[in-house]
């Protein structure tokens, strides 16, 4: 059965393409996870997990094909010119021995702004919570479409 994740691997990647499917494709392949199957699940980062940035510790030694819990946000444009977004965040409480939280959000617009309002988000389900923010981790995408379709995303994966 499932393992509670204690490793919260943050990653983002942009991709361009013919078709929406394949600019999405490459992004997962530009964020070091194109080779996963992921496995959309919901937000809360089990207390004492330590969260990786992807960029940092470099390349998974996961096999091809593996089924990896993941919450994930991406948005696609065939708008030449425009930009898109995406960012997600993962907040931990001061109290450690207290889950975590994370939102994505995915937008036109820039990494910036879909930073902001995931920063906002974390920072309001601790306040309903009744929790204290320790920390926030963000990663995030942004891509001006240039050819094709475009496409961001950013990825929180969920390791054992």
């Amino acid at each position: 059965m499932w393992k509670i994740p204690r490793k919260i691997i943050i990653t983002s990647g942009v991709g361009e393409g013919g078709t929406a499917l394949n600019a999405f494709d490459k992004a997962l392949l530009d964020a070091g996870i194109g080779d996963l199957n992921l496995i959309r699940v919901t937000s809360v980062v089990p207390a004492r997990a330590r969260i990786l940035r992807l960029k940092e510790t470099g390349p998974l030694q996961i096999a091809p094909g593996t089924l990896v819990p993941a919450v994930y946000t991406f948005i696609t444009s065939d708008n030449i010119g425009k930009t898109i977004g995406s960012a997600i965040a993962v907040g931990k409480p001061f109290v450690s021995e207290r889950s975590g939280m994370i939102f994505e959000v995915s937008l036109v617009g820039s990494l910036d702004a879909a930073r902001d309002i995931a920063e906002r988000m974390v920072r309001e389900s601790f306040q309903a919570r009744g929790l204290e923010v320790g920390s926030i981790t963000t990663e995030g995408s942004e891509l001006v479409v240039s050819n094709g379709i475009g496409c961001v995303l950013s990825v929180v994966l969920m390791l054992p």
